[in-house]
C-alpha cells in the first residue's frame, strides 16, 4: 500500500518549485515544467519568461513558463488522494485511530525555498565558471516518514508522512546513461559533483520545519494540527464540496 505514495503531496511541492524559477532576491547565505499532454488548452498558461543567467539567480534560456491547473483538475486530486491513499493509510496504519491521521499537505516557508535554490545554483555557478545553468539542475523529491532514533519529533507528529528535496543535476554516467542524478554542491570537483559518500555527515537537503525534540528542521504538516480550521483552504473547501462529514465549516 505504501508503494502508492502521496500524488498529492508531490503536486503541492512541485507546484512550490516552479513558481519559483522566476524568484530572485537576495543572495544566497552560504554554499558557492511545463504543461502535459494530457492538460487541455484552458489549464495551461505560460507566465515564464527566459533571460541569460551567470550569476546563479534568475531563468535559464531554455527555461518553459509554468502552467496554471484548471480548478476541477486541482479538486479531483485532492479528492483522489483523500479517498484512496489517505483513507487506506489510515485505517492499516493508524488502525482506524480518529485521533491519529496522516499528513495531506506540507507547507514550506517561501524565502527557505527561495534560498535553497538559489544556494543549489550559486555554488554550482561558482564551480563551473559562472554558468549553471549548462548543468540542468533540477529539484528530487523524496516521500518520507518521521519516526525513530534518527528522528527524535513530538509525538503527534510520530509516522507521518513528510517530503525531503535535494538537488539533481543532468548527467551521463555508465550506469544510468542521461539522468537527472542526486548531488551535493558541497562536494564538488571541479564542476561535477563527487559520488554521494554514505560516510558524510550531512547532505544538502530541505525538509519541512515542525517542533523537534531540542531542534528545529523548515515548514509544517496538516494535520497536525488537529484544530477544526487550519490554513489549508483548499483542503477544507474541497471536503465541503465532497460532503465528507467531518469537513469543518471555517470562516473562508
Amino acid at each position: 500500500m505504501k508503494k502508492n505514495l502521496l500524488n498529492s503531496h508531490l503536486m503541492i511541492a512541485l507546484l512550490l518549485c516552479l513558481l519559483l524559477l522566476n524568484a530572485c532576491d537576495n543572495p544566497p547565505s552560504r554554499g558557492g515544467s511545463s504543461g502535459t499532454a494530457e492538460e487541455t488548452k484552458e489549464d495551461v498558461i505560460k507566465t515564464g519568461t527566459s533571460s541569460s543567467n551567470t550569476g546563479g539567480c534568475g531563468v535559464c534560456d531554455s527555461t518553459e513558463g509554468h502552467s496554471v491547473m484548471s480548478a476541477v483538475k486541482f479538486k479531483a486530486l485532492i479528492s483522489n488522494y483523500r479517498n484512496h491513499h489517505w483513507a487506506q493509510i489510515n485505517q492499516h496504519h493508524f488502525n482506524g485511530n480518529p485521533n491519529k491521521v496522516d499528513s495531506r499537505s506540507v507547507w514550506f516557508d517561501l524565502n527557505t525555498l527561495k534560498n535553497f535554490i538559489l544556494n543549489i545554483e550559486k555554488s554550482v555557478a561558482d564551480s563551473c565558471g559562472g554558468d549553471h545553468c549548462s548543468k540542468q539542475l533540477g529539484i528530487r523529491i523524496y516521500f518520507a516518514e518521521y519516526g525513530g532514533a534518527a528522528t527524535p519529533i513530538l509525538p503527534e507528529y510520530d509516522s507521518l508522512h513528510t517530503l525531503v528535496m535535494v538537488p539533481t543535476m543532468r548527467m551521463t554516467t555508465q550506469v544510468t546513461g542521461d539522468a537527472n542524478v542526486d548531488f551535493d554542491y558541497a562536494h564538488m570537483q571541479g564542476c561535477n559533483p563527487l559520488p554521494i559518500d554514505s560516510t558524510w555527515p550531512e547532505f544538502t537537503a530541505l525538509m519541512p520545519t515542525i517542533p523537534m525534540r531540542g531542534a528545529m528542521n523548515h515548514g509544517t504538516l496538516i494535520p497536525p494540527p488537529y484544530q477544526v480550521c487550519t490554513g489549508a483552504r483548499f483542503m477544507h473547501l474541497i471536503d465541503r464540496i465532497d460532503f465528507v462529514t467531518s469537513a469543518p465549516s471555517c470562516p473562508y
